[in-house]
């Protein structure tokens, strides 16, 4: 090629590549590949935990007793924990067994309640109460899979035993043989034949004795790692103390039988069958299910966000508000859409299609955000108007103002329902409700009316009168 004096050498066209262009073309392609999968697997993962954090009907009764067909959470006294399941992982391909655990991070929700079903061959249907010495099953709930699971167990063997314990491995079947039957006995030895035939009491500490292996369901800080964290083992073994038993004397007086074992229970294998301590627990699920009108999912998300404590309303409004950069109280369907799913609600995409077009008034393809909002925080009877009112007046009273100074040091964090349960600590329980104020500035005076409604958002979370006559007595000391 012809060069110009004083010209550059021209070696290369500018079209060709120069260096190790393919190898880091390839290295990109990659780097993006692992992206989506992250991105993907993250997005896997919130779903699954979002499907065992549905809400679900807790029975509450009213007799103080435990009935065949409640629903109940299965409280641990070694690891202060709760049953719960994991269905995305499978032990065994042919079997269609998946692990328990136990955990002190959950509450009502559709992982952590189990139904009580009868053995058909030890049940008086006149007499529909749980008795001590009755066979009976440990069923999954039903929001949680598609068909019933049991709770079962085995003997330990090569190929069939807890990871980290190697004890006799306790896990829900999809079989509904002996594995799943379970007896109920009484805590104290000394009474445990005489309590034979008598009606389990609700929260009373009970043993669970396996029917086929004579094992006792049992915990341990054994800690396992599941979709939803760590999480301490469930299997079965007898934790029994070692002291003398006298066992042929009482043999004697007839105050037992060979087969009764007169050793006391560590709290490895201490139980409380729990039922609601409130009423509003127990609910009907089929509103969590039935898809009609915008009016029927409304009340479906106020059931979930409720899950999430009663100043969760807020929280989500603050979400909407936030993506709403140019403040004009809509959003476009994306948004509105990636807002609910942040904030943790789980709807299907049929549900919040309805939804959007029943809050899209100029069918302009953005959401009123405010007004949906609004039919999620309802009315504020006069009634509880009152009763916010008299609670605001008593701050301003005793300080003079009412700000988030002031409120923090009447407010009792301690009388607080999840806090008395021992759900949540004070402090805990106190920092989220302060937090839902969303006021940066400690000593702004927040006004009579800003004070009701920051309460209408609660009130629209609580069904019952006497329940939010209760919250707003107790941590207002009224």
């Amino acid at each position: 090629m012809n060069q110009g004096q004083g010209s550059i050498p021209q070696k290369y066209r500018h079209q060709v590549r120069i260096g190790n262009w393919s190898e880091e073309w390839e290295l990109e392609k990659i780097r993006f590949k692992d992206y989506l999968a992250t991105q993907t697997k993250t997005s896997i993962a919130q779903q699954k935990i979002e499907a065992g954090h549905q809400k679900a009907s807790l029975t509450y009764s009213r007799d103080g007793y435990i009935h065949f067909g409640d629903r109940i959470m299965l409280y641990n006294d070694k690891t202060r924990g709760y049953l719960v399941c994991d269905i995305w992982e499978k032990y065994n391909q042919i079997d269609e067994s998946y692990p328990v655990s136990t955990t002190g991070k959950t509450f009502p929700c559709a992982r952590s309640i189990f139904l009580i079903q009868p053995c058909p061959e030890d049940y008086n249907p006149r007499q529909n109460i749980l008795c001590y010495g009755q066979k009976f099953k440990i069923v999954v709930n039903p929001r949680m899979f598609r068909k019933p699971l049991y709770l079962s167990s085995q003997p330990a063997d090569p190929q069939r035993s807890k990871k980290n314990s190697r004890q006799q491995d306790s896990f829900l079947s999809s079989k509904d043989n002996f594995d799943s039957v379970w007896v109920v006995e009484h805590i104290d030895p000394q009474i445990r034949f005489e309590m034979n035939k008598q009606p389990v009491r609700a929260n009373d500490p009970i043993i669970l004795k396996h029917f086929q292996t004579n094992q006792y369901l049992a915990s341990d800080e054994q800690q396992v790692k599941n979709t939803y964290g760590i999480e301490n083992e469930v299997f079965a073994l007898q934790y029994q103390t070692y002291n003398k038993t006298q066992n042929l004397i009482a043999e004697k007086m007839g105050r037992t039988t060979i087969d009764i074992p007169m050793r006391n229970q560590h709290s490895q294998n201490t139980w409380c069958l729990v039922t609601a301590d409130d009423p509003i627990l127990e609910f009907d699920e089929s509103v969590l299910d039935r898809i009609e009108t915008p009016k029927d999912i409304v009340q479906k998300l106020r059931y979930q966000i409720s899950a999430r404590g009663f100043f969760s309303l807020r929280g989500l409004d603050f979400i909407f508000r936030d993506m709403d950069q140019q403040k004009t109280g809509q959003l476009e369907y994306d948004d509105f859409r990636w807002g609910l799913r942040n904030f943790g609600i789980q709807s299907t995409p049929e549900e919040v299609k309805l939804l959007m077009e029943a809050y899209d008034k100029n069918l302009n393809g953005y959401v009123d955000y405010q007004e949906f909002i609004s039919s999620l925080r309802g009315s504020l009877s006069d009634r509880r108007s009152d009763l916010v009112s008299k609670a605001f007046e008593k701050i301003q009273q005793q300080y003079g103002v009412v700000n988030l100074e002031t409120i923090g040091k009447a407010y009792k964090a301690h009388k607080y329902t999840d806090v008395v349960r021992g759900q949540k600590s004070a402090k805990q329980h106190f920092d989220e409700f302060i937090k839902e104020w969303q006021i940066k500035d400690l000593l702004k005076p927040i006004s009579k009316l800003e004070f009701i409604l920051f309460y209408q958002d609660v009130s629209a979370l609580i069904d019952r009168e006497e329940q939010f006559d209760s919250l707003i007595k107790q941590t207002w000391e009224l």
